[in-house]
Formats: structure tokens, sequence, C-alpha cells
């Protein structure tokens, strides 16, 4: 049964309304979760539609591009945390693909910060990094 506005938990959001570039021709609307800027949705409609929408036509046709993921709606209303963390690095073996220190990076988070709820950003392989301990990013959503 849905619920009454008034007892629904009012979030806070951003808006952002363009027109298209690159000879196109619709307008751009999307709207992002204010406390972690997660995209909830992006629609594109027509010039003619918009004008329709805006004076007062209900059910407007338009083109629903993007709609929140599972995880950007369990973070609805939470704050993003994101951190650097420090693992030991791999030595003497030379790859392209980095998949040793990969493999050092899951280990080190699995066992360190998966348990708490942290999620991995980034492995840090796409950096240029010296001396003996290799820095990842991880993240995750908390309570405002």
């Amino acid at each position: 049964m849905p619920t009454r506005p008034e007892q629904r938990k009012k979030l806070k959001g951003k808006a952002t309304l363009s027109r298209a570039t690159g000879g196109e021709s619709f307008i751009h609307l999307t709207v992002e979760d204010a406390s972690n800027h997660n995209r909830l949705i992006e629609i594109h409609i027509s010039p003619e539609n918009f004008a329709l929408m805006l004076t007062g036509l209900a059910g407007t046709n338009c083109d629903i591009i993007t709609i929140a993921d599972k995880e950007a709606i369990e973070a609805l209303g939470k704050k993003l945390i994101t951190k650097r963390v420090t693992c030991k690095r791999c030595y003497g073996v030379v790859s392209f693909t980095h998949k040793d220190q990969r493999d050092i990076v899951k280990s080190h988070f699995q066992f360190n910060y998966a348990p708490k709820g942290w999620k991995l950003f980034s492995d840090g392989t796409n950096s240029q990094q010296r001396g003996e301990k290799h820095e990842y990013i991880i993240y995750r959503y908390e309570e405002e």
C-alpha cells in the first residue's frame, strides 16, 4: 500500500535541466541524490513534449536513459565515504596486467575491509606508485 506524502522520508536532491548539444533536439533532465551525487534518473524529452509537460499535460512521453541501480537506491540519503588504504607492494615481478598486485589488493581488502561493509573503488594499479606500500581506494555509504 503506497504511503501518504506526509509519511514519506524527504531527501535532498539536485536536478539539472539542459539542452542537447551536437545538433540533437531534446531536453536533458537528471536528478541526483544530494548526499552522494549518485544519479537517480536521466531522461530525454523533446522540446515540444517538454512544453506540453510544463503547461500541465500529465503523462508526457519521454525516453528514460538511466535509472538508479540497486546500490544507488540502497545509498539514498547516505553520505559517500572514501578512504585511501595501503597494503604490501609486489616487487620483482614485471607484469603488464598487474595481476600479482591486484591479487594482493584483493586479498588484503577481503580480509581487512569487506567484512566491515567497505567496497573496493580502485585497486590502484593504474597509478604509478613508489615505495614499499601500495595504495588503493575503498568506499561505503553512511547515514548522515
